[in-house]
């Protein structure tokens, strides 16, 4: 997954962990008249979902932390790697200079 892929899946994470928080911080509240015309079925699958939903939001947490986490050692190991080869070139100048002392 490319660090363009994984920057974007953390942005549609953001906003699905955004919504569902929305979700559980205020549940509609049902009118009589919606709960006459639910099914029990329906009513049950509301609740089952308002239990779950904190399992959602963690869970979506998770996923944005691992992709954070993939995407600042990708950084670190590209970082490395340039230090490296900055560090290769000032061994060789210092080298130079030293001979030519």
């Amino acid at each position: 997954m490319t660090e363009t892929q994984k920057a974007t899946e953390i942005e549609q994470l953001d906003a699905e962990i955004q919504e569902l928080e929305t979700e559980a911080a205020a549940p509609p509240d049902l009118s009589w008249d919606e709960i006459v015309e639910l099914s029990a079925e329906d009513l049950t699958q509301r609740e089952q979902r308002k239990g779950v939903l904190d399992k959602m939001i963690q869970a979506r947490k998770a996923r944005k932390l691992e992709l954070e986490a993939q995407l600042l050692r990708e950084e670190a190991e590209a970082a490395r790697d340039e230090t490296e080869k900055t560090y290769e070139a000032f061994q060789t100048q210092d080298e130079k200079l030293q001979r030519q002392k």
